[in-house]
């Protein structure tokens, strides 16, 4: 009883996501634009509020916010590239991860070679990462994108001994 419970729920979760024949809405162009401006405007956000309360405790009380860069740096260095990967621009891909790891690099490095104290390098660098945001959003994304049929399937099969076994299976 238990593992057909189980398939049930795999099949509800799955079922409208998962289908051998797209939806006739899902066929045509798609938006991703707005989705990279808006995961890096929320890891923009992100970085912004937890330096500001690092800021404002003076880390006084001995709290670890390295977690953060962890967590803008996923934001910001991995969605793009996923985002252009899944619109099927995977030259897009490679060309987004260069230049949100190229440019804020050069532009710090560049700066600090000119004389720039460390300080002053890091709000270039920066200003490197917000430049290659702005590439990204308006030369690199699309408007829109020609989402393909994803060939799919949902299956249940009776199991030995009273179970059932459920999936998926396919090419997503």
């Amino acid at each position: 009883m238990r593992s057909a419970v189980i398939a049930g729920v795999v099949i509800a979760v799955l079922a409208d996501r998962v289908r051998a024949d797209p939806k006739p809405e899902e066929t045509g162009p798609q938006p991703y634009r707005s989705m990279v401006m808006l995961v890096d405007g929320f890891a923009t956000l992100w970085t912004a509020g937890f330096t500001a309360l690092a800021y404002h405790n003076r880390n006084d009380k001995g709290e670890d916010f390295s977690g953060q860069g962890v967590i803008f740096g996923a934001m910001f260095y991995l969605s793009s590239p996923f985002l252009h990967h899944a619109a099927g621009h995977d030259g897009r891909t490679v060309a987004s991860v260069v230049v949100r790891v190229g440019l804020p690099i050069a532009a710090g490095e560049l700066a600090y070679h000119e004389g720039a104290s460390p300080a002053e390098s890091l709000w270039v660098a920066g200003g490197g990462a917000l430049a290659a945001m702005v590439f990204d959003w308006f030369v690199l994304a699309d408007w829109t994108y020609e989402r393909t049929p994803k060939d799919v399937g949902v299956y249940v099969a009776p199991a030995s001994g009273g179970g059932v076994i459920a999936g998926y299976g396919g090419r997503l």
